[in-house]
């Protein structure tokens, strides 16, 4: 089951998290890069980890937009796991990831947010192709899925939004 969900912020912030991490810093940026890691086939960046990692200090802006809305709407009394960004570059052919499970969480879910519009998609299933359309929402259970890359823009940049469940704690004494 996938639910989407386009124009998902005010076009405005949408422009402003396409411009940080995608467009060429400007002379007078202060801090002007993003930082992206280069993982074989694809660029990344961890916002937040679960597991020990500290916080980002980019985290503060998704969290103020996108997870904002997210909590609100099909976050709601679940726990965060990961964020985490991927650039993928430009490929004179499509290339397919190796299928991706949503990091073995038990009961996970997975929103994808899509920075930039492109010819690239998420194929869930190894049948359904969920287009990359700047400013829109991939919500699904954590089964596996593949990214495939672009042919028409350099790149491609999506936000992965890993969380389950919030676990209840009950004892008996």
């Amino acid at each position: 089951m996938y639910k989407i969900i386009e124009n998902y912020l005010p076009q405005k912030q949408a422009d402003e998290i396409e411009s940080v991490m995608i467009n060429p810093p400007k002379p007078i940026d202060p801090d002007p890069v993003f930082p992206w890691f280069y993982m074989p086939h694809f660029f990344t960046h961890v916002f937040y980890e679960r597991r020990g990692m500290e916080e980002d200090k980019l985290f503060k802006g998704i969290n103020n937009t996108i997870l904002a809305r997210l909590e609100k709407e099909d976050m709601k009394d679940m726990d965060l796991l990961r964020v985490r960004a991927n650039l993928y570059l430009k490929n004179p052919q499509p290339v397919f990831s190796e299928p991706l499970s949503a990091d073995h969480f038990i009961n996970q879910k997975v929103a994808i947010y899509y920075v930039n519009t492109n010819n690239g998609y998420t194929l869930l299933d190894e049948k359904i192709k969920i287009p990359s359309i700047k400013n829109s929402v991939l919500i699904f259970d954590g089964e596996q899925h593949k990214a495939v890359s672009q042919t028409d823009e350099n790149v491609r940049v999506i936000i992965n939004i890993y969380y389950q469940p919030r676990r209840s704690i009950t004892s008996t004494y």
